[in-house]
């Protein structure tokens, strides 16, 4: 910034550098990272020339608090059990689709993982995903990876979303190389020894 002179910006952006925690980092970032608007930042031709900080891919995947992917999907058997396990994603999707998945979440949504909202008979509301469906039971997952079994005879109204759980707008606090980073783990880390 302006009012700084350069040698005071200077030791700000050696410090900042140095900073390891996520919500600190996130919240200096708008004084030292400059972030381009979402249509210009996620172009894929922009992201691919950047080399990725796998383990910095790995920390943005399980740690950082603005996007919480381990809340709802495994790597390498660490994560959550909500949304498709991730470790070897790269063999499903190139690093284009993968990104427009992250940017379009709803656009193509696996019917294995579409949200469930359910409606028991004594008036509870319960939504998560169905993972097996016989005619005398309902067997769901909830957002925090707990199985339940229900008798249909319970169940009072069953709606399927056509919307994908996975929030949209994931990467827009992101800056180009985060996205590399968190790309790169996912498609080249995972499948190492992260």
């Amino acid at each position: 910034h302006g009012w700084l002179s350069p040698a005071q910006q200077e030791i700000f952006k050696r410090v900042y550098s140095k900073i390891d925690n996520t919500l600190s980092k996130e919240i200096l970032r708008r004084f030292f990272e400059i972030k381009l608007p979402l249509e210009v930042t996620h172009k894929i031709a922009e992201i691919l020339v950047l080399q990725p900080n796998l383990e910095n891919g790995r920390r943005l995947f399980f740690d950082d608090p603005s996007m919480q992917c381990s809340t709802c999907h495994q790597v390498n058997d660490v994560g959550g059990v909500f949304g498709p396990d991730l470790s070897e994603i790269g063999k499903k999707y190139t690093l284009n689709q993968l990104l427009e998945h992250i940017l379009e979440p709803s656009k193509l949504v696996d019917e294995t993982y579409r949200s469930v909202t359910i409606e028991m008979g004594i008036g509870d509301i319960l939504t998560g995903i169905v993972t097996e469906n016989n005619k005398q039971e309902l067997k769901f997952r909830n957002a925090n990876g707990v199985e339940i079994r229900l008798l249909k005879s319970e169940v009072e109204d069953l709606q399927y979303s056509q919307l994908s759980a996975m929030p949209e707008g994931l990467l827009e606090s992101k800056t180009v190389q985060e996205t590399r980073d968190l790309l790169g783990f996912l498609v080249e880390g995972s499948a190492g020894s992260f």
